[in-house]
């Protein structure tokens, strides 16, 4: 890195972006360092020479738990069926239409006449 920087670029940029290219472990150790940057490039290049010392950093991802995911998908399907209740007709279960009465008279099959008489409404004095 240091033969690909320019001519005019400043030790502690180098150091900086050098630094930020190290392990996390590396770069906090490192970063309090006040030797030069040959020096830390050396001791650097020692810690991963050691064998059993390579570390790296697993890619960590955080997943929800399973058992809050059920729980939710659990209470999602029982909202969604008390919205359907909610939005159903509370008649929509009885499809069989109250019958009408029939504003002609029934007539009776043998043949004999019927009287109508007319009945007059009068309110009840007991409401």
């Amino acid at each position: 890195m240091l033969n690909l920087a320019p001519a005019k670029m400043e030790d502690d940029l180098l150091q900086t972006l050098w630094l930020h290219r190290l392990p996390a472990n590396l770069r906090q150790f490192f970063s309090v360092c006040k030797a030069s940057l040959d020096d830390i490039a050396q001791i650097v290049d020692k810690i991963h020479e050691v064998p059993g010392c390579n570390l790296t950093v697993a890619r960590v991802e955080s997943k929800p738990d399973q058992v809050e995911l059920d729980a939710i998908k659990v209470e999602l399907t029982d909202m969604k069926n008390m919205v359907k209740k909610l939005s159903v007709s509370p008649y929509s279960h009885c499809r069989v239409k109250p019958r009408r009465r029939s504003l002609t008279p029934s007539r009776c099959t043998t043949g004999k006449k019927v009287e109508h008489k007319m009945l007059m409404l009068v309110p009840s004095p007991f409401r």
